[in-house]
């Protein structure tokens, strides 16, 4: 787990709901990076590895970024839906040889199913959130990274000034869609699926890794300035009954929703690790030829 940054929880609500009291709120926002070496079928956080007996081979790695409401002690509330959440997945330690797979759809809600095989054009892209995105760019600021941003936001993360990274406006946008409750939050919610093809080493019995996250600065900017903080606002719709009219009697209840801003609290970073391994056959072979050599060096 990499540590980004410990804020405050900020309560924002003191109506009655059903008996619970006023909701409280302390808890935060956490991302987490998958990746699968088999075209979806398994999905890892952490250290991956892969390896090939190919030298400089292309290796193509999924993976998904998911985000999960981390509830605090004082909670006594579930969400059923997430208001807004801006995230610009990431991509160091590459290349320059490797590329983002192309395919991943830029206007469209998709639905992976990688379990019959591995097709860029429907299985790729945002798979939670409103359909109101123009596009999702791969940005390649150096050769050693690559993000993903639904707009012009040609430097990494953090960086640069206005709406490029700075505030993270420009990320991937998930937001207005519906939960299935407290579990669904808790246990992580898949928003986006991206790929890449690695170039293995040509040296034998060597390997690179490539880190994927997703990076703080890259998350959008909640709350009101000058005090804002990156996260998430999650929320639910709900009923509280009170006496409009005063006559000692709860009215029927109006549904109100409410927002709370969670602040972003780590990002479980995931990486792959490729080496170049030849086959033992073809060891066998490289061993021999080195000794032929030697003789008739001889």
């Amino acid at each position: 787990m990499k540590k980004i940054v410990a804020l405050l929880a900020v309560a924002a609500a003191t109506a009655s709901a059903f008996g619970q009291g006023a909701p409280v709120f302390n808890g935060t926002t956490r991302f987490t990076t998958e990746i699968s070496t088999d075209l979806g079928l398994t999905w890892t956080s952490g250290a991956v590895t892969a390896s090939t007996n190919t030298a400089g081979a292309t290796i193509r790695v999924l993976a998904r970024t998911k985000v999960s409401y981390v509830p605090g002690t004082s909670d006594n509330y579930g969400f059923t839906l997430m208001s807004s959440s801006r995230h610009q997945p990431q991509a160091t330690g590459l290349i320059a040889a490797d590329a983002a797979v192309a395919g991943f759809n830029p206007t469209a809600l998709r639905v992976p199913n990688f379990a019959n095989g591995f097709t860029p054009a429907t299985d790729l892209g945002r798979v939670f959130g409103a359909g109101t995105v123009a596009a999702i760019i791969a940005q390649r600021p150096s050769p050693a990274s690559l993000h993903f941003a639904e707009a012009v936001a040609a430097l990494a993360p953090g960086t640069g000034s206005g709406n490029n990274n700075q505030t993270g406006s420009n990320g991937i946008n998930c937001a207005a869609a519906s939960l299935s409750g407290d579990n669904g939050v808790v246990a992580g919610v898949t928003l986006f699926y991206y790929g890449l093809d690695l170039i293995a080493p040509s040296v034998v019995n060597t390997s690179r890794t490539v880190g994927m996250d997703v990076p703080a600065a890259g998350v959008g900017l909640r709350g009101t300035a000058p005090n804002q903080f990156r996260g998430v606002a999650f929320g639910f719709n709900y009923n509280p009954f009170t006496d409009e009219d005063g006559d000692g009697i709860d009215d029927l209840p109006t549904t109100q929703l409410f927002t709370y801003n969670a602040p972003l609290t780590d990002s479980i970073a995931s990486s792959i690790e490729i080496s170049y391994v030849p086959a033992p056959g073809a060891a066998a072979l490289m061993g021999l030829a080195g000794l032929v050599a030697g003789r008739r060096r001889r």
